[in-house]
């Protein structure tokens, strides 16, 4: 009742709360046991109570303590049984996460995710295939032919970036498929 009043409370709501009557509650805070309780209260003296509340405290962080080998064989059992159906399966994999989560040897393994790429990167492969070409243009081959083939096959793709026509593609790919002594390349 002294902690529900330095609250601020009415006595309506405290009586309300306490499931009593006003009349009873008033009478209640005239006791002296009420009013050394308020005194304690509104001047910061510990209680007794308060100070078993640190004890309960203790002991349960105690208990926690005696806990955890127990709990950690759980674990060690969920993540080595072979589990049985799909609801087994997620809960050994949430398991897992949970403890790669706690050991500071990996990154936080829920927080990391591999999304599947649904979409294609034109961008890097055209500077990919640029860096290529230009390794190309300025080396000095042994067979400088053939690297002028290669270069003339990457324009006849290009054409200046315009789209090629179906004919023009399969000439393109026979060229790609004949090799300069007139062989076919054969993939291995």
């Amino acid at each position: 009742m002294a902690r529900l009043e330095n609250a601020g409370l009415p006595e309506s709501a405290i009586s309300a709360m306490l499931f009593i009557s006003v009349p009873r509650l008033r009478y209640l805070k005239k006791l002296p046991e009420y009013l050394v309780v308020r005194m304690r209260i509104t001047h910061g003296i510990i209680l007794d109570q308060d100070a078993q509340v640190e004890l309960i405290r203790e002991q349960r962080k105690e208990l926690l303590v005696q806990l955890l080998p127990p709990a950690l064989q759980a674990l060690a059992n969920t993540l080595l049984s072979q589990p049985q159906n799909y609801a087994d399966r997620k809960l050994q994999i949430d398991v897992a996460k949970d403890v790669l989560d706690r050991s500071d040897i990996f990154a936080k393994v829920s927080r990391s995710e591999i999304k599947p790429v649904s979409f294609f990167d034109f961008e890097k492969t055209d500077s990919d295939s640029k860096e290529v070409l230009r390794a190309l243009r300025n080396a000095i081959p042994e067979d400088e032919d053939n690297v002028r083939r290669v270069l003339d096959v990457h324009a006849s793709f290009t054409c200046g970036s315009d789209a090629l026509s179906e004919t023009e593609q399969q000439l393109a790919l026979s060229s790609l498929e004949n090799h300069p002594g007139g062989e076919v390349l054969k993939e291995p």
